[in-house]
């Protein structure tokens, strides 16, 4: 169980943990991942941190932020 204080991952909390501003990016970059979400009313995606930590898990994949979008270099 996961030991965060709030279980939503927060709009800028998102666009940290994926290096993306623009739901569609994020939403491929969730989807890549494994990691599930929804899609509210305004086009904006919720997660909870639990869904994080379950598409994450065993895939060895880091829990940092993809900084490449900035130059060009994204996985």
């Amino acid at each position: 169980m996961s030991n965060y204080t709030q279980p939503h991952v927060g709009p800028e909390q998102l666009k940290e943990l994926t290096g993306y501003d623009r739901p569609g990016d994020q939403k491929r970059w969730l989807e890549r991942h494994g990691i599930k979400y929804a899609v509210r009313k305004d086009g904006t995606l919720s997660t909870t941190w639990g869904l994080v930590e379950a598409g994450l898990i065993g895939s060895g994949v880091s829990m940092e932020p993809d900084f490449g979008v900035f130059d060009g270099k994204a996985a």
